[in-house]
C-alpha cells in the first residue's frame, strides 16, 4: 500500500482537529478518542500531561436524599385506647395513620428513582472516563514500543487497514467538517478512524446533520430569549431572522444562517412554525434522495427497508429522547414517531411535569420537530 493510501490531517493541530469534531456534533469523549488515536498513528510522542477532557464532579448536588418521614406512631393502650376510622380531635383515625403511610411511601418511591437515575448518569460518565484513559494509554503503549524499537533504522507508518470497515462490530460514531471536508469517524477491531466521507447518510440516521439541523433551530426559537417576542404569531422572512440571529449558533454547532441556507432567499412564513416546518420539509426531501438513507432508518429503528413509512417506528427506539422521556411517553401513550411528531409541545411539557420530569419547551420542540423530519423521509 502506497503512503499516499493512509489517511493524514496536513497542517491542522491538535486543537483543531478536536474543536471541529466537537462543534460539528461528535461527543467530547468520542473526539477525544479519535484525535488521540489520531496523534498516536500520526505524530508519534510528545511531551504532555494527561487531563480527563470532560469534568466529573465529586458531588451532585441533585443526588441527595431528601426524605423526611412525615408519619409518627402514638402508641394505643389496651382497654384505654379510643379505636376509629375517621380523624377527630382525638384521635387520628385509621384512614388518617395508613394514608400517611402512603404517602412516605410514595416519597421514599421517588427517592429510589432519582437514585437509579443518579447511578446510570454516573456510569455514563465512568464509562466515558474509561474510554479517555483507554486512548491514553494505547499512547503510552505506542511511545514505549517506539522507544524500544528505534534502532531498526525503518521510518513506520501508520498501519491503518480500511479492510477493518468491512469486519463486524464495526461502529459509526459520527461525522465531522475540519477545512471544509467531511470526515466520518468509526470505531473498529483497529481502534478509531477518521475517514474522508462522500458524505452519504450516516450508518445512525439521528447522528445526520440534516435530520438534527430541523430540531436544533426549533430548540433555538423556543428557549432563545427574545426570539418568539421578536416575532410574535405573525410574518416572518429569512432575511429578517438572518439579519438579527443569524450569527447565533445552535446546539448542533451550526450558526441560525448554515441552517436557514436551505431556504430560499425571499422565503416568507405566516409565522416562526411554519419556517421550521419547511426546513424539516426540504432537508428531509434531500435525505429521500441520498443514497443510504433506507437502511440507516431501518438500522436505527430495527424495522425492515421494505417498510413504506417511518411513522410506525416505535418512540422506545427514537435515541433522540432520553430513556426516562420515553418511557413516560409510552405510559401516555404516545408510542410512535407519528404520534410524537403531531403532540403540542406545551401538551407534552404537561405530561412530563407531571411525571416529575423537568425539560425546556426547547428541548421538546427539538424532539417533535426531529420525529416531523423523520416521517417526512419514508
Amino acid at each position: 500500500m502506497n503512503k499516499s493510501d493512509y489517511l493524514t490531517m496536513k497542517d491542522l493541530t491538535i486543537e483543531t482537529v478536536y474543536d471541529e469534531m466537537v462543534a460539528k456534533g461528535v461527543t467530547e469523549y468520542d473526539a477525544a478518542t479519535a484525535v488521540g488515536l489520531w496523534i498516536l498513528e500520526n505524530l508519534g510522542k510528545t511531551k504532555r500531561v494527561f487531563n480527563y477532557k470532560q469534568t466529573f464532579s465529586e458531588h451532585e448536588p441533585v443526588c441527595t436524599s431528601s426524605f423526611i418521614r412525615t408519619f409518627t406512631h402514638s402508641d394505643w393502650i389496651d382497654g384505654e385506647s379510643v379505636v376509629q376510622a375517621e380523624q377527630s380531635t382525638a384521635e387520628d383515625g385509621f384512614n388518617f395513620r395508613f394514608h400517611s403511610i402512603e404517602d412516605d411511601f410514595d416519597t421514599v418511591k421517588l427517592e429510589l428513582l432519582k437514585a437509579f437515575d443518579c447511578m446510570d448518569d454516573m456510569r455514563e460518565h465512568v464509562y466515558k472516563r474509561f474510554e479517555e484513559v483507554k486512548t491514553e494509554l494505547n499512547r503510552i503503549n505506542n511511545d514505549i514500543y517506539n522507544c524500544c524499537n528505534k534502532d531498526n533504522g525503518s521510518t513506520k507508518w501508520p498501519q491503518i487497514q480500511y479492510g477493518a470497515l468491512t469486519q463486524s462490530g464495526v461502529k459509526y460514531m459520527g461525522a465531522s467538517k475540519i477545512n471544509d471536508s467531511y470526515v466520518s469517524v468509526w470505531e473498529t477491531a483497529q481502534g478509531m478512524m477518521m475517514l474522508p466521507s462522500a458524505y452519504t447518510i450516516g450508518v445512525d440516521v439521528l447522528k445526520d446533520e440534516r435530520v438534527q439541523t430541523p430540531g436544533a433551530m426549533a430548540e433555538f426559537i423556543e428557549d432563545t430569549e427574545g426570539v418568539k417576542e421578536h416575532f410574535g404569531n405573525g410574518r416572518v422572512t429569512k432575511s429578517e431572522v438572518l439579519d438579527k440571529y443569524g450569527k447565533e449558533m445552535l446546539v448542533t454547532g451550526k450558526s441560525v444562517a448554515e441552517a436557514l441556507d436551505i431556504l430560499p432567499e425571499k422565503a416568507k412564513y405566516t409565522n416562526l412554525d411554519a419556517l421550521i416546518i419547511d426546513i424539516a420539509d426540504r432537508e428531509a426531501a434531500i435525505l429521500r434522495t441520498r443514497g443510504g438513507t433506507e437502511a440507516a432508518i431501518a438500522e436505527s429503528f430495527g424495522i425492515d427497508t421494505k417498510v413504506e413509512s417511518i411513522k410506525d417506528a416505535p418512540v422506545s427506539d427514537f435515541g433522540a429522547v432520553p430513556k426516562k422521556v420515553r418511557a413516560v411517553f409510552l405510559r401516555k401513550g404516545i408510542n410512535t414517531l407519528n404520534e410524537l411528531s403531531s403532540k403540542n409541545i406545551v401538551e407534552i411539557g404537561k405530561l412530563l411535569k407531571s411525571d416529575g420530569i423537568k425539560v425546556s419547551n426547547g428541548e421538546i420542540a427539538n424532539w417533535v420537530t426531529t420525529a416531523k423530519t423523520l416521517v417526512n423521509i419514508r
